[in-house]
Parts: structure tokens; C-alpha cells; sequence
């Protein structure tokens, strides 16, 4: 359920775009001399989120981002750059079309697959700036490793070209980040006996610990195991405890993410964290044995962000528990 971390890496960018007459208010002012021929298209906003009920279903629909522009003489088609994170998930055309007596276009994101909840997908579009004037290289990450002074020197101002190129297409609207995502609906689906091996060497434990899960996914959420173990007064126990969050697999396996959950006194807290991702390397310390409805989880903690120690704790799921069902 990661991103593609190239999303915001990616800008890729593309021929020439035809140009139209200026009419008067924004659009005129838009229309600066930086701005070159005076074309003037946009979006109409640098960011826009779409948030969906578990329930609704967006496989196989499209949704329409709109562009607008400076005039609404002539029928005038428009490249647009697209990069989505997931592009088994969304895809789209690289151009649009303007109708002549229109100012608006749709730019039509189409979903091949269904948004699953708790996920998060995005998608980078791009009208082409190269002649409005906007035209910057990325900086070549070589230059660095080069480490010549001139090197370094040409790498700063490429940077430093490069991000007011980036600031100028956010200003004009030449470019809009898009964010899709169902909301979590999570029901109590059971209870589970937890019992923690960091803090107490032979076991401390609380029963009748609550487990949720996350209505249309696999997911489910052991609900503040610690402060049901040591109380949670600060004085006492954790008053951080955002419970852990494990996948349930067709087998009554389960995995993690990377981050499982945080707990936490006031002057210090511990991340917990499984093998991969980031933490890839330590893969060799984490582990799930399962007796039936009983898992024993082998882990990583992080404190404060920086110090790794191993994890250890387990349950037993006695309410609830799919395996019953099965």
C-alpha cells in the first residue's frame, strides 16, 4: 500500500501547445510578458483531493479534472504530461480539447481497478509551460557525486533554477497535484488476549483487548493493547498507544506494513516497524509463528526515531476470530 516515491520525481514534459486570443480580468493579467505569447490555460487548483465511501466504486469510471482557458474562440486541443502512481490503477489521454464557445475542458482520469480503502493514489498533470517562457532542466544528481567545486557549483544553481521553474507552474496553475482515497470504516469485529514481552521478560498481559477491522479490506487493528496492559494514567503506563495495525491473509496468516503502531511515555516513544521497506535489512528479526488463533510476532522497535531494538509480543484472538468461520 506504498506510493511510488518517482511520482514527484517524474516531469515529464511535451510539445508546443496552440495559443488563444487573451479576454479581459484575470486572464490579462495572467497574460504577462513572462508569460511570453499570452496564452493562458490552468487548472483550477495546484492541489485536489477526492475522498469516496468505502461502498462507492470508481473501477471502470472516469474522474474529470477541469482546465480552463483565456478565451472561448476556436477549437484548440492541448497536451497534458500525466504521471500516476499506480498506472495499472489510472490512466489518461495526452491531450484535451477546447470547444469553440467554450473555456473549459475535462481531463478524464480513468480507473481500471478499484480504489481499495485506507489507500491513497495520485496523479501529477502537466500543461505544457515550454512557450509560455517557463523552461528548466533537473538537476543532474551526477554533478554531486562528482564533487568538483564547479560540480557543485552548477548543481546549486540548476537546483535553484529548477525550483522556481516548479514555483512558477504552481503560481500560474500550469500544473495540479490529484489525490484519491476511501475513507476507512472500522467496526469492532472481535476481542483478543494480548500479552507484551518488551516491557516484562515473562509476559504481562490484559484480556478482552478490542480488534477492529476495516470495513472491505483485510485489515484489522488491535485497539491500545498497552494501555490495557499498564493503565493509561502517564504516571502509571503508555499515553501513547495507537494500537497495531496487521493484515489478515486467505490462510489466517498476517503481515504488517512497515509501521505497525507507536507507544509511548511522554519523554519517549517506540515505533514499531516490520522488515522491509526502510527496514529491509533487518527482515532477519521479524517473524510470525501461528498455533491456530494464537500469533507470536517477532519485531523491530525504533525509539525516538533513531535507536533499533527488537520487538516481541503476541495474542490470542478469542472472540471473532475467522478461523471459526471457516
Amino acid at each position: 500500500m506504498k506510493l511510488n516515491k518517482s511520482l514527484f520525481v517524474a516531469t515529464a514534459l511535451f510539445g508546443a501547445m496552440l495559443t488563444s486570443c487573451s479576454d479581459s480580468g484575470y486572464w490579462d493579467e495572467a497574460s504577462s510578458n513572462e508569460l511570453g505569447n499570452g496564452a493562458t490555460y490552468s487548472f483550477n487548483s495546484v492541489n485536489l483531493s477526492y475522498e469516496y465511501a468505502a461502498e462507492e466504486s470508481l473501477n471502470g469510471k472516469d474522474v474529470e479534472i477541469v482546465v480552463t482557458r483565456g478565451t472561448t474562440q476556436g477549437e484548440v486541443t492541448l497536451p497534458i504530461s500525466a504521471v500516476f502512481s499506480d498506472e495499472e490503477a489510472m490512466s489518461g489521454p495526452e491531450s484535451i480539447t477546447f470547444a469553440n464557445g467554450s473555456n473549459t475542458a475535462a481531463y478524464p482520469i480513468h480507473f481500471s481497478k478499484e480504489l481499495v480503502p485506507g489507500q491513497k493514489l495520485m496523479a501529477r498533470l502537466v500543461i505544457d509551460p515550454e512557450e509560455l517562457g517557463f523552461e528548466a532542466e533537473e538537476p543532474d544528481t551526477m554533478l554531486l557525486k562528482k564533487k568538483t567545486e564547479a560540480d557543485s557549483l552548477k548543481y546549486e544553481a540548476d537546483s535553484i533554477a529548477y525550483q522556481t521553474y516548479l514555483n512558477k507552474l504552481k503560481n500560474y496553475k500550469l500544473t495540479t497535484t490529484v489525490t484519491f482515497s476511501k475513507v476507512l470504516t472500522w467496526s469492532e469485529i472481535g476481542k483478543c488476549i494480548f500479552v507484551d514481552y518488551n516491557f516484562s521478560s515473562e509476559g504481562a498481559s490484559a484480556e478482552d483487548v478490542t480488534i477492529l477491522h476495516a470495513d472491505g479490506t483485510n485489515m484489522y487493528r488491535i485497539v491500545t493493547p498497552f494501555q490495557a496492559i499498564y493503565s493509561d494514567d502517564p504516571d502509571e503506563g503508555f499515553d501513547t498507544d495507537t494500537g497495531f495495525t496487521f493484515y489478515l491473509e486467505d490462510d489466517l496468516s498476517i503481515s504488517f506494513d512497515e509501521e505497525i503502531g507507536t507507544i509511548g511515555y511522554p519523554d519517549y516513544t517506540f515505533q514499531y516497524v516490520w522488515g522491509v521497506g526502510d527496514f529491509a535489512a533487518y527482515a532477519s528479526y521479524c517473524s510470525v509463528t501461528r498455533q491456530n488463533n494464537i500469533y507470536d510476532v517477532r519485531c523491530l522497535r525504533l525509539r525516538n526515531s533513531a535507536n533499533l531494538y527488537t520487538g516481541h509480543f503476541a495474542f490470542m484472538w478469542t472472540e471473532g476470530w475467522p478461523g471459526n468461520q471457516q
